[in-house]
């Protein structure tokens, strides 16, 4: 039952919630990548700490791992800490860390880039709007554009020197059209 719930559950999570991300990675917003990302990584641990364990051997060796229990219980739990599967988790968990924010940000420009090449059509947009947006630092001006059965779609991109009203050139996917790229 512990395998269960300290390795199985947290690895079909982690599954599960990198293919969430790889397809809300278009153009759905940044604080649901975060919140799913930050909850594989503390998931990952789970499933880490108890391998080490049952590598480390330690009569220090807890059930969870020391990050997951109250300040006010860790003293009355000695020194878990010092263990060796605790180090080792740690450690690994700096480096699921660092992994998984280079792939937070590869996975979805590499998965963009892909659909492009295989379904992309070049259409031509309209800039309908601008705004001011603290995520990418600065103004973004949005677009609208038909596929080509007609459906209306929208985008935005960073770009000072267009004002509303102009056109640029965009190319979108015609399989899923929320996939678009302005090219300046």
């Amino acid at each position: 039952m512990r395998f269960i719930i300290h390795v199985i559950f947290p690895i079909s999570a982690i599954i599960l919630g990198t293919l969430l991300i790889m397809y809300s990675a278009t153009n759905h917003g940044t604080i649901i990548r975060l919140i799913l990302g930050g909850s594989i990584f503390l998931l990952s641990i789970l499933p880490m700490y108890y391998f080490f364990c049952k590598i480390y051997p330690d009569s220090n060796n807890i059930g969870i791992p020391p990050q997951f229990v109250p300040k006010s219980e860790l003293s009355q739990i000695g020194k878990a800490k010092e263990t060796k599967a605790y180090e080792n988790t740690a450690g690994l968990a700096y480096f699921a860390f660092a992994l998984g924010a280079f792939l937070w940000y590869y996975l979805p420009v590499k998965y963009t880039k892909n659909e492009l090449l295989k379904y992309g059509t070049e259409t031509t947009a309209k800039i309908t709007g601008e705004e001011f947006s603290k995520i990418d630092f600065g103004s973004v001006k949005y677009y609208k554009f038909k596929d080509k059965l007609g459906n209306r779609h929208e985008g935005y991109f960073k770009d000072h020197r267009l004002k509303m009203g102009d056109s640029i050139n965009v190319i979108y996917s015609s399989n899923r059209p929320e996939i678009n790229v302005a090219q300046n």
